[in-house]
Order: structure tokens, then sequence, then C-alpha cells
């Protein structure tokens, strides 16, 4: 279910014209391949994760399972056959897990107990269950457990954005968020991570539910319906992308080009803005004026460590998509500090405007 809806989508690819040349565009998502076939292996689940999309207990699980990965170093933490290449665990633990031969691999083992607990935080995220341990490790339950977490740099801003972890193979491991708004008490999810009891009852523990459930777009989406259900938090998507299955349902269907405020929230604090181009009907939410949840729209890509956009996975308009990035930059300027997307990775900046407005002449002079 993680691989075909974006190789259905392959016809949509604009690759036909050479735009190697910019460090600014990124070809692609790697890892679209199908998991090799799996054989028997007994090892543990970190996260409780399973492979029938229930998450339960922690506890070392016979299933049918892929291989350890032969590039990973010796040690108890281990990438398996299965791994998809979605980037999730390399963002959040780079020290950790590395690209090689086109997926994820451990080729550090961690050293200490901060750096093990992160590490399996990312097994955690991981939407395919690939990173498992040979032995059980008594951090896998407080890593199960650690989530919603803050995120980093979000405190200096003085903004509460949680990072939701559980990332779903429905949305190929995109990354989604909590917005908890101290002043209104209102909780804003970005985007679906996959269902999960125990993400669930942390949500409900510590903030008191969600009131909202935001949908930058059609691709991750997840498992959306079974959330709003959940929390009775109203979604909210542009009605463009609403035709979807599942989506027509959605409480909240933006119309026009916005912006929009759809929320009990003091003006001004969390504003949609129209952007279309990756699809046609994308939106970006930017919160307080400093942080800005971009979907597929922006992001720090792996292979420049600068913001980008992913040329070769834009199913509306590449144009659209440039002219969308030329307006923001004229809505927000450098108000924004902090990029959080759904695939890539986030970006702190202090010139956020300056480094769009490159993305778009160079990606507009690649392309002739």
């Amino acid at each position: 279910c993680c691989i075909m809806k974006w190789q259905r989508s392959s016809s949509f690819v604009t690759g036909s014209r050479n735009v190697s040349c910019s460090p600014y565009i990124h070809r692609g998502l790697e890892g679209l391949r199908q998991p090799v076939r799996a054989e028997k292996r007994r090892a543990t689940l970190v996260g409780g994760w399973r492979q029938d999309n229930r998450y339960s207990r922690l506890a070392p699980t016979a299933r049918l399972q892929s291989p350890r990965r032969d590039v990973n170093v010796t040690g108890n933490l281990f990438v398996d056959e299965s791994c998809i290449d979605c980037d999730t665990c390399r963002w959040m633990v780079p020290e950790v897990y590395t690209r090689v031969s086109g997926k994820s691999a451990v080729t550090t083992q961690p050293e200490d107990d901060a750096t093990r607990l992160r590490a399996l935080q990312a097994a955690v995220a991981c939407p395919t269950g690939s990173i498992r341990t040979e032995q059980s490790d008594p951090l896998a339950r407080s890593a199960a457990e650690s989530f919603p977490a803050l995120v980093s740099g979000s405190q200096a801003l003085e903004v509460e954005v949680y990072h939701l972890g559980y990332h779903s193979c429905k949305s190929y491991g995109a990354a989604s968020y909590l917005i908890h708004d101290k002043q209104s008490g209102i909780n804003i999810m970005v985007d679906s991570p996959r269902y999960n009891t125990k993400l669930v009852k942390a949500i409900n523990d510590r903030f008191g539910g969600v009131n909202y459930i935001y949908l930058t777009h059609v691709d991750d989406v997840a498992e959306h319906a079974k959330l709003a259900e959940t929390f009775g938090a109203e979604r909210v998507i542009h009605e463009s992308e609403a035709s979807h299955s599942g989506l027509d349902e959605c409480e909240i269907k933006l119309k026009g080009e916005g912006p929009w405020e759809p929320w009990d929230l003091p003006s001004g604090r969390a504003k949609i803005y129209f952007q279309p181009g990756h699809s046609i009907g994308h939106t970006v939410l930017v919160y307080d004026a400093k942080v800005a949840f971009t979907g597929d729209h922006l992001a720090r890509l792996r292979t420049t460590g600068e913001l980008g956009v992913f040329i070769n996975y834009c199913w509306f308009s590449l144009e659209a998509q440039l002219h969308s990035l030329e307006r923001l930059c004229e809505e927000v300027g450098d108000t924004v500090k902090l990029v959080l997307p759904g695939h890539g990775r986030p970006h702190q900046t202090d010139r956020f405007s300056a480094e769009v407005r490159i993305i778009v002449r160079d990606v507009r002079s690649s392309l002739g």
C-alpha cells in the first residue's frame, strides 16, 4: 500500500527536461520498489509494530519478516530488507542511520542511552516496521510512549509543535504534527499518522484531544477518518482535494484561493494559504507566522541540505508550484523560521523568502 499510490501517479512525472543542474531540485523520493520476499525470522518489533497493522504490546514477535540487511554494522539494532527508503529514520537520527545501497541501514550502533532512545523512536516512527532489535531493549517502551515529541527549534520560537511519530505506510512515511495553542487550548493535527492506541491516549492525556485535523493534500491523509472519529475532530482540506476517496466526508472544505482561518483561534494565529502545484488543491499552514507546515510543497532535501522541491513528484503543475511559492514569499516574507514538511526534512531558517526565491529562480533557469 505504501508504494502503489506513488507508482500509479508516475504518469504525471515531469521528467522530460534536463533539470539536474540545479541543487535545489530533487529528482524524487527514492525507494519506489517492492519489498523483497520475506523469510521467517524471530526478532523484536520495536514499538509494538505488527504486520496486521495492530500496534499492541512490546515483545519479541515471530512473523514472516524480511532478513536483516547485510550492510548493517554488527549489533542489536538493525534495518531489514523491507525498508522502503522513506528517509524518516535518517533525518531523525542521522548519526545512527545512513542510506546504503538504496535503503536505510544502521551504520553506527548507538553508544549511550540518549542516542539509543532516539534511535528507537525512529523505529517507532518507521512506517513499515523495518527497524528491529535482535534482543529486547529496555528503552523500547519509553520510545513507544515518547510521542508526541516536541519539535526541535519550536521552544526557541515560543510555540508548542509536536512530531507525532508513527508514520504511515499509507502516506509513504509522511510526517505528521500536532499544534497545541496554549492561548486558546485548541489542538490541530497536521496531516495523519497511522492509528495507534498509545498515541491516541497520549494526545488525550496530555492535550485533551484534537479539535481539527488539517490535511495539506490528498497524499498524506493516511488514517484521517478513524482519527477524526476517535477525537471527534473536524477535518480541514481544500475542496479540490476532497473528491478523492474518503475525503468528500471532510467537515470543512476550503473554497476559492484563501487565505483561510477556519478555526476558533485569534485572528492571524493559524493561516492557511492556497499553494497548488504538487497537487491541484495543495495548501500550506503557517502557525504564529513562524512555522510553515508545507506538506509535499517544500522541504529541506537530503541531497543538498537546502530547501527545495520534488520535481519528479509534482502531480499537477510545476509552474503552478513555483508561482505558489512566489506568492507565499509575498504573503509571509521572512517571518517563517521553521519549515515542517510531510516528506523531506525539517528546516530552520532566518531568510525564508530569500531561500525560496533562489529555488524558484534556479528551477526556472534549469527548465529553460
